[in-house]
């Protein structure tokens, strides 16, 4: 093959004959061949080390037959691939290596191969059988799965079945149960409703007058003020209302406050308010009376008085009782244009004897020789008398009624026509005790609405607590019937407009009836407003302490323009307005003097105002000459017979 390789690669060479030499051994160059491992250790190497053996030696096989022409040229010359012994020898040793690699390792190799393709194959064919009998048992599965459903349903169908007719069976009893007890309902009920029918059979007529007289009286005369009481009894302000009645009906509408000013969100007074103004009114006014005479074991009686006022009266009237052996449980006076108006409560002094009849005429003579020892029969002495208070015995205690009666004795003696005192800025309210601001002189106009024949009146004065309540109080008394109103209070002052017809239909046709009735109403506005300074006394109650308070207030030149006093158990609770009749500023020295004669007394003045220059005639009333007077009138009282 070399012989091949060589021959191809070069020119040819001519041949020479041999000469025959005498051989002489060669150093030949010693080639590396690869080591051949033995046949056990051939078994003993893995796969992949076989196939890179038999590729070495297949690479070593085809790099020797494809050998490049330098190296065929270095065989050449080392004369290795001579036509000698050589080249069969190497091809004798390739035949071996053949048979040895075939024996040692293709034939294990490829018999060992078989061997573990067929063991592969065994496997396969096992798994193969393996998910024949899985499938086999998911089939298996699923038929049991589908008979315990079936079966499941076929329960579950039985039940419903069942159940239903239990439920239906249930329900069937149930409807004829139900149905008997209707059954016996409707018929208790109908027997009921012909028994009703035939009570009320007797009662329908009068239940149709009650009717009727209800519907009648819903804008009866005064409602609107027993409304606007009710509010005023409860503390409440208002300060914004609108008012309209027409053909037996009315609606009214109060923006209201509480004594705070702010806008009212209990409940409880919501409520109150309602049962109040409808059904439970007069419940309600009962329960607010007063305590001090509900609890009083003496049954305290009732008297007015009204004359004309003067410095020391109210001192000279509680003296008077005390002298008759008479308890002032509790009394409300008012003077207002030299007019006096009173309503007291008084027991016996022992507080256990009630005061009688024959008594109680007594104590009102004395009472009114008192208002008139200083009156000439000219002087309308007829106005000045003392009698039983003419309150509703229902509601006696409550405030409101004992001031609305305090309106009706001042228009009675008619204190409109007295002079109008000239009012300063800074006065006291009667209706608050807090209200001590400045006030404006009260406007009040009336007109003539010809279209709708009402008349008009308008008032404009500075806002306070219970205003509208004096004026609806005073146009009521006055027998004049509201038809629609508008009340509104901004900053203080105070707009009222009433649209008024008399009781009789007509409006306020003549200009006397007009100023009549502007009179009255600028007097119930002035009423509640007086001048000087406040006191509020506290003290143990006993016979003779208003005597003893007011008499001091006299004696330090002091007149009382109005006076509330109450009791509360053991303690007496009064208020004073007073002025100095001089027409100086008050002197605060009395204090000393008044505590210093009372003992322990509780005083506290709650609003000072500037000097109020008095009239002539009162500052006339008030002398030394007076007061000598004033006492000698007293003790000649004592002599009286009761």
């Amino acid at each position: 093959m070399a012989n091949m390789i060589m021959a191809s690669s070069k020119a040819p060479i001519t041949s020479t004959p041999i000469i025959p030499s005498t051989p002489r051994i060669k150093s030949l160059p010693k080639i590396a061949l690869p080591r051949i491992p033995k046949p056990q250790q051939l078994l003993s190497l893995p796969h992949s080390s076989l196939k890179s053996i038999s590729f070495i030696l297949a690479a070593t096989s085809f790099s020797l037959s494809q050998a490049p022409p330098s190296l065929a040229e270095e065989f050449e010359k080392a004369a290795l691939f001579d036509f000698n012994l050589t080249l069969p020898i190497i091809v004798a040793e390739f035949l071996f290596l053949m048979f040895a690699l075939d024996k040692i390792y293709y034939s294990p190799l490829g018999k060992f191969m078989d061997e573990r393709d067929a063991a592969i194959r065994e496997k396969l064919s096992s798994v193969k059988d393996t998910s024949q009998e899985v499938k086999q048992l998911e089939d298996q599965a699923a038929a049991v799965m589908r008979a315990a459903r079936a079966e499941i349903s076929a329960a579950l169908n039985k039940m419903k079945k069942e159940t239903q007719l239990e439920v239906e069976q249930k329900l069937a009893e149930g409807r004829k149960k139900i149905e008997a007890e209707l059954q016996e309902a409707l018929a208790n009920l109908e027997k009921q409703k012909e028994d009703t029918i035939k009570a009320l059979d007797s009662q329908i007529a009068t239940l149709s007058e009650e009717i009727v007289k209800k519907i009648d009286s819903v804008n009866k005369q005064g409602l609107l003020l027993e409304v606007v009481q009710v509010l005023t009894d409860m503390n409440l302000t208002i300060s914004k209302s609108y008012v309209s009645s027409d053909a037996g009906w009315f609606m009214d509408v109060f923006h209201l406050k509480d004594e705070l000013g702010s806008k009212i969100t209990d409940q409880r007074i919501i409520s109150c308010i309602q049962q109040a103004i409808v059904a439970n009114r007069d419940t309600t006014l009962k329960a607010k009376a007063r305590n001090s005479l509900e609890s009083h074991p003496g049954r305290p009686k009732a008297i007015e008085m009204t004359g004309k006022d003067r410095p020391g009266l109210l001192s000279e009237i509680s003296a008077a009782l005390a002298d008759l052996h008479c308890n002032i449980v509790e009394a409300h006076s008012w003077s207002h244009n030299a007019r006096l108006a009173c309503v007291a409560y008084i027991s016996d002094q022992s507080m256990e004897t009630p005061i009688d009849d024959y008594r109680l005429h007594a104590i009102e003579d004395h009472l009114t020789t008192v208002l008139r020892a200083n009156t000439t029969w000219d002087d309308n002495a007829n106005q000045q008398e003392v009698k039983p208070a003419g309150i509703p015995l229902e509601k006696l205690g409550t405030m409101t009624n004992i001031e609305r009666r305090l309106h009706q004795l001042m228009l009675s003696v008619r204190d409109f026509d007295g002079p109008s005192r000239a009012v300063t800025v800074n006065s006291i309210t009667m209706g608050s005790d807090s209200d001590d601001e400045e006030r404006k002189k009260a406007s009040v106009s009336i007109e003539s609405c010809n279209e709708k024949g009402y008349s008009i009146a308008t008032i404009q004065c500075k806002d306070r607590r219970k205003l509208m309540f004096d004026t609806v109080c005073t146009l009521t008394d006055m027998q004049y019937v509201i038809f629609h109103a508008s009340i509104d209070s901004r900053g203080g002052c105070a707009y009222q407009e009433y649209f008024i017809r008399h009781m009789d239909g007509c409006a306020l046709n003549t200009e006397s009836e007009k100023v009549r009735v502007i009179k009255c109403l600028e007097a119930a506005i002035e009423r509640r407003v007086c001048e000087g300074v406040r006191l509020e006394l506290c003290a143990y109650n006993r016979v003779g302490l208003l005597s003893d308070i007011t008499r001091v207030l006299r004696e330090n030149g002091l007149a009382v323009l109005r006076a509330d006093t109450e009791t509360h158990g053991e303690k007496a609770v009064n208020a004073f307005y007073v002025r100095d009749i001089s027409g100086n500023n008050v002197d605060m020295n009395f204090i000393k003097s008044m505590k210093r004669e009372m003992g322990a007394i509780d005083l506290a003045v709650k609003d000072v105002t500037t000097v109020i220059r008095p009239t002539s005639s009162e500052r006339s009333n008030f002398s030394i000459g007076y007061m000598l007077k004033s006492q000698i009138e007293r003790f000649s009282h004592n002599f009286i017979a009761i």
